[in-house]
């Protein structure tokens, strides 16, 4: 993937589970977590449940080529992308893939600029939300 970084280890991708954001569509799965580098970085899986090793690389190289498509043009920097395979991703139809793609970034985009306008409001950068917890009240 030339001009493309991938996520080099498996703490990138628990790093995106576990203080990312999330967007699932029936072809696949999109995670989106900031890296504090100068850079995007994608990271591609598919497990046992989506079926046999052949139906699993069909799905990543899938999954790769609608990146280069949808992803690379509009990726952001400072943030890894995790895309994981589903059982529809080797069969489902190219365009269907492409949109569910264009349709998760988008998503993910709109929810990390709200989550940083929601930082931003508040004065030591802590939500609404958490300063109710906080203070013993009710969000």
């Amino acid at each position: 993937m030339p001009g493309v970084t991938s996520i080099p280890s498996r703490a990138g991708f628990l790093r995106a589970r576990n203080y990312g954001l999330k967007a699932v569509s029936r072809g696949l799965v999109m995670q989106a977590a900031p890296n504090h580098l100068a850079d995007w970085r994608v990271g591609f899986t598919a497990s046992k449940k989506i079926g046999n090793a052949v139906t699993r690389n069909r799905a990543r190289r899938r999954l790769r080529a609608v990146m280069r498509e949808s992803l690379q043009p509009v990726a952001r920097l400072g943030l890894d992308y995790v895309m994981i395979a589903r059982y529809d991703t080797a069969r489902r139809e190219w365009q269907h893939l492409v949109d569910d793609v264009e349709k998760m970034v988008g998503y993910l985009h709109r929810q990390i600029d709200h989550r940083i306008d929601h930082q931003l409001d508040s004065p030591h950068g802590e939500s609404q939300s958490a300063r109710s917890a906080r203070k013993g009240g009710q969000a």
